[in-house]
């Protein structure tokens, strides 16, 4: 029998090149999934029932985010959006847009937004049905539209500054600390 003896080294004892190799490597083995549930419970409090989001990534052709679902104006609670979220002002604007197309509207009406095709980004949203019995006006879903695509567009920035720190070297020596990691002298997990 023999002994094989190795070093072991924490991410801050390694090397600029080993460390720069153990945080690749820990990116390439590591699947982004993003947690679309806050952007869920937003939607929720802009009226939106039966909900989805959906986010794609962010550096190749077709890449984005966008949703789909039901809105529902009369469930809207912008007061709920503004105590929940105080420092978002983007998000309150977009909210007051939409509080603006309900006030616009004097009989009842819902809009249908669904996902199309196999891309992920904000005009691959549609939208299926604009239900109002008093107008027939295309302002109002070109109103709906617009409003729609500024919330997917904010909500991949949202996801995107998430992945850039979920990526990050700074996030990656958290990891390594919180978890006791240990790699070997070339950077390679141990």
């Amino acid at each position: 029998m023999r002994t094989i003896e190795k070093q072991i080294y924490t991410y801050a004892e390694l090397t600029q090149k080993a460390q720069e190799k153990a945080l690749a490597n820990y990116n390439e083995s590591e699947d982004y999934v993003q947690d679309t549930d806050s952007q869920v419970e937003i939607l929720a409090m802009l009226g939106f029932i039966e909900a989805k989001v959906y986010c794609s990534g962010f550096y190749s052709q077709g890449d984005g985010s966008c949703f789909e679902g039901v809105w529902y104006p009369e469930n809207m609670d912008i007061d709920k959006i503004k105590t929940e979220y105080p420092q978002w002002t983007e998000l309150h604007n977009i909210a007051d847009r939409f509080n603006d197309i309900k006030t616009e509207h004097t009989t009842a009406y819902r809009a249908k937004i669904i996902q199309c095709g196999r891309y992920y980004h904000e005009n691959a949203m549609t939208l299926v049905e604009f239900i109002d019995d008093e107008n027939e006006d295309n302002d109002y879903d070109s109103s709906f539209m617009d409003t729609c695509k500024s919330l997917a567009r904010m909500f991949n920035e949202h996801f995107q500054v998430d992945y850039e720190y979920r990526t990050s070297e700074i996030a990656f020596q958290e990891h390594c600390a919180n978890n006791e990691r240990e790699f070997y002298d070339d950077g390679s997990s141990y």
